[in-house]
C-alpha cells in the first residue's frame, strides 16, 4: 500500500531526533506524594548508592524520527528536518535513518552534541531525562521553502527552544502559502514552554494528535469531548492510555479501546500511533481506518522495549486479525 502522491515526499517531519538510552530497573521503591491538585508517583533512587539494572539498551529515538520510521516502514516517502551533532551519537542516528529509508536531505549536522534521552524504565512505565544538545540550535534558516514545496504533509512534533519555535512559525507560514497539510503532534514540553503563544495561533491545523495530558494542558479542559472540540484541528486525536483513543472528525466523535497486550515499554508508542494514524488517514481519508491501524501498531510497539519499532504490514495484519474484537471503532454520541 502506498500513498497517492505527486511530490517527492509524503511527509516532511520536523522535530527531535535523539539517541535513547534505556536503563531498565528492577521494581524500585515507589512513593506517592500528594499535591493540592493531584497524586504524583515517584521512583526513589538514593544518592551515594548503586542501583542495579536489569538491562541497558541504546537506540535511535526522538518523536519526529520515531514517527517517520513507522510511516516509512508502512510505505510512505519521508524526509526529516532535525539537528544532530558531529559525534558518535550523531552517527548512530544517521545509520538508523538510512536503515529506515528516511531522506537525510534536510537533516542538519551541527558542531556540538547530539540530543540524548535517558529513559528509566520499570514494569513498562518510564521517566525520562532529556538533554537536547544541538536540537536547541534549530532555527528558521534550517528550513528551506523547497522542503515544504516537495512534501504533501508537514508533520511537526517537539520543538523546545526559542529558535526552534521560530522555525515552527516559518513552517506554518510556508505550508499555508504552498497549500501543504499541517499535522501537529507537540510534546508536553513544547506545550508548557509555548502554551500562551500556541493558544493564540489562528492557524487551523489539518490534523492534531496529542495524548490526554497534552490535550488537557493545551485546552484547559478535562472532559474528552470538550478537549477534542477545543483543539485547533479539522481532525483531532487524543490517546488516553488504558481507555484507548478518541477522535473528532468535524462533528463526529469516535472511540477505540486499548488492546490488552503485555506492557514491556511505552517509549515511542505514542510516536508509533501518530505516525501510523497520519499515514493511514492521508492514504484512505478515513478516520476510523486510521484509528484501527494506529491502535494496532501502538499495541505492537508496547510489547517491545526499544524505542525504534519496525512493523511490517504483514505482521500488523496478523496482529489485527488476532485482536479483531478489540479494534472496533465506535461513534460516541
Amino acid at each position: 500500500m502506498a500513498l497517492k502522491t505527486q511530490k517527492k515526499y509524503d511527509f516532511l517531519g520536523i522535530g527531535s531526533s535523539v539517541v535513547d538510552i534505556h536503563a531498565i530497573m528492577k521494581a524500585p521503591e515507589r512513593i506517592d506524594i500528594k499535591s493540592p491538585k493531584s497524586l504524583e508517583q515517584y521512583v526513589c533512587v538514593a544518592f551515594a548508592s548503586k542501583t542495579p539494572l536489569n538491562d541497558l539498551r541504546l537506540s535511535g529515538g526522538g518523536s519526529a524520527m520515531n514517527s517517520l520510521i513507522t510511516m516509512a516502514k508502512l510505505g510512505a516517502k519521508t524526509a526529516l528536518i532535525s539537528a544532530i551533532g558531529n559525534d558518535t551519537f550523531g552517527k548512530i542516528i544517521r545509520e538508523e535513518i538510512d536503515k529506515s529509508c528516511i531522506s537525510r536531505e534536510f537533516l542538519k549536522v551541527k558542531k556540538g552534541k547530539t540530543g540524548i534521552g535517558i529513559n528509566i524504565i520499570s514494569e513498562g512505565e518510564k521517566s525520562v531525562l532529556i538533554y537536547r544538545g544541538v536540537l536547541n540550535d534549530l532555527s528558521p534558516k534550517d528550513l528551506p521553502e523547497q522542503a515544504i514545496k516537495r512534501a504533501n504533509q508537514v508533520f511537526i512534533t517537539a520543538l523546545a527552544s526559542e529558535q526552534a519555535y521560530q522555525l515552527f512559525l516559518k513552517a506554518l507560514k510556508l505550508a499555508k502559502k504552498n497549500r501543504v497539510n499541517i499535522v501537529f503532534a507537540p510534546s508536553i514540553s513544547m506545550l508548557r514552554i509555548f502554551s500562551g503563544r500556541l493558544r493564540k495561533l489562528k492557524n487551523d491545523f489539518d490534523l492534531v494528535m496529542l495524548n490526554y495530558e497534552e490535550g488537557c494542558y493545551y485546552t484547559g479542559k478535562k472532559d474528552i469531548k470538550k478537549v477534542l472540540r477545543a483543539l485547533p484541528g479539522k481532525v483531532c486525536v487524543v490517546t488516553k492510555d488504558k481507555e484507548g483513543a478518541y477522535a473528532r472528525d468535524g462533528r463526529k466523535y469516535y472511540h477505540i479501546g486499548a488492546v490488552p497486550v503485555p506492557v514491556r515499554g511505552t517509549i515511542g508508542a505514542g510516536d508509533a500511533f501518530n505516525g501510523t494514524f497520519a499515514y493511514e488517514y492521508y492514504n484512505t481519508g478515513s478516520v476510523k481506518k486510521a484509528m484501527k491501524l494506529a491502535n494496532a501498531v501502538a499495541a505492537m510497539k508496547i510489547e517491545h522495549v526499544d524505542t525504534v519499532f519496525h512493523p511490517s504490514m504483514a505482521d500488523v495484519r496478523k496482529f489485527m486479525a488476532r485482536y479483531k474484537k478489540y479494534l472496533a471503532v465506535k461513534e460516541v454520541k
